[in-house]
């Protein structure tokens, strides 16, 4: 974050637990107008991380991370 920062781009973070935190994200990509959407993850959760980032508007860029 702090590199992109530094080259000027503006930069937040919002940790999502859970399903009931979808309508922050929503709020979040609706306030802020992300142009990338970035997620990480673990392997066992993706499939919740999937649904959430179908839910940003387009043409957000979004990119999904894991772990296993």
């Amino acid at each position: 974050m702090s590199v992109c920062r530094e080259a000027g781009h503006h930069v937040k973070v919002k940790i999502i637990a859970s399903t009931d935190d979808y309508d922050d994200l929503l709020t979040e990509d609706t306030e802020f107008n992300p142009r990338v959407v970035g997620f990480s993850t673990v392997s066992t959760q993706y499939n919740f991380v999937k649904t959430m980032a179908a839910q940003v508007k387009k043409p957000t860029i979004t990119a999904i991370g894991a772990f296993s």
